[in-house]
């Protein structure tokens, strides 16, 4: 009898399993931040996989404070690089956020932070 009960016990786990998997088809519909985040960090990723060092990039939005946050660093295993290499990568990054908040209107008020961490 117990393993009757186990076998209808893993019949109707794999029975309910597909009702629990996410809907790919499901309508949804980002917020600005979600936007925002997405179109920043793909356009810096773009920009920068044409840079000698490979760099890692965060960008984090906070809809409270209206900011949006870029940090920059050298990817695993590359040296340090010069004070004066890391001014230019953050004002490369600066140039590429700042033109995405400039083309909408929505987000031209966005206080943007740029650092290398």
């Amino acid at each position: 009898m117990p393993q009757a009960v186990r076998l209808i016990f893993l019949a109707l786990l794999f029975a309910v399993l597909p009702l629990q998997a996410a809907d790919l088809n499901a309508t949804y519909s980002p917020t600005r931040g979600e936007w925002l985040r997405v179109t920043l960090l793909s356009s810096i990723q773009e920009q920068s996989n044409l840079w000698r060092e490979r760099v890692a990039v965060v960008v984090l939005i906070d809809a409270k404070e209206n900011t949006a946050s870029v940090s920059i660093t050298l990817a695993n295993g590359q040296p340090e690089p010069s004070p004066a290499l890391k001014e230019r990568y953050v004002q490369a990054v600066r140039a590429i956020a700042a033109g995405i908040l400039e083309r909408h209107s929505w987000a031209k008020d966005v206080k943007l932070l740029v650092q290398f961490v």
